[in-house]
């Protein structure tokens, strides 16, 4: 991936509905570029808003809390492969025990 091209992946890809460009390394969706928009998906999305829920209540968790920091971290990354559709990861996720 050049610089030349990120600016398009910026402004059209998403971290959690994939390339707009069917590339298999996106800077967005690798994490490795911040997107500057949500995709025209993540409007429809109800998990994107679990996701929100999530994030306030992690920015609320006292650190002196680390197992329920550690679930609702481990629960958004749950909903995040469930966003981006590979199921298999979700269930793992959900069924391994930190």
């Amino acid at each position: 991936m050049t610089k030349s091209t990120d600016g398009v992946h910026r402004t059209h890809c998403c971290v959690y509905h994939g390339c707009k460009y069917n590339e298999g390394s996106c800077p967005v969706y690798d994490g490795r570029l911040q997107q500057d928009y949500s995709c025209e998906e993540c409007e429809y999305d109800p998990l994107l808003r679990v996701i929100e829920e999530i994030d306030k209540r992690i920015s609320k968790t006292s650190c002196h809390n680390e197992d329920t920091f550690a679930e609702l971290v481990n629960l958004k990354m749950f909903v995040i492969a469930e966003a981006r559709g590979d199921h298999a990861d979700a269930w793992l996720r959900s069924s391994t025990k930190s």
